[in-house]
């Protein structure tokens, strides 16, 4: 037997939930393509100048936000597809978009597994190094970064 909500949050009509989730949703994707793109550029204009571990380091971080690029846009494109749905009164592009959504998640999570299974110290690496590119930024070009 199939639970039907009735509310969104217990006050909220569920249209205005979904339309609410939906937005939130595409903002969130289109900041984090922005922050991907930005740590692509900074680790594209290091490259030349690194070696060794600091290079293997880069490629990875590299590779990693070409990852979260690509994994955003599929999430932002299922927002668009959620907010058409419920906009237009079409349940099926809703339940398009729970299915891709579903498949998402669990392609997501499947990922994390094996990365930390190869190298379990890679999560605390990719945060730190990605935290300092990320600080380089929005740093003037004058302070150096340790």
């Amino acid at each position: 037997m199939a639970v039907v909500l009735k509310t969104f949050l217990g006050c909220f009509k569920l249209r205005t939930g979904c339309l609410f989730m939906g937005y939130s949703g595409a903002i969130t994707s289109m900041l984090f393509i922005m922050f991907s793109f930005a740590g692509i550029i900074i680790t594209g204009q290091r490259e030349g100048s690194l070696k060794g571990d600091a290079l293997y380091v880069n490629n990875v971080i590299l590779w990693a936000c070409i990852f979260l690029a690509v994994f955003c846009s599929i999430a932002f494109g299922l927002y668009v597809v959620l907010l058409v749905g419920v906009q237009q009164w079409r349940p099926k592009l809703v339940k398009v978009f729970l299915i891709g959504m579903t498949v998402y998640l669990v392609i997501s999570f499947i990922l994390a597994v094996v990365l930390t299974v190869m190298n379990p110290t890679f999560g605390i690496r990719f945060v730190i190094t990605f935290g300092k590119y990320t600080i380089r930024l929005f740093q003037p070009k004058t302070v150096p970064l340790c």
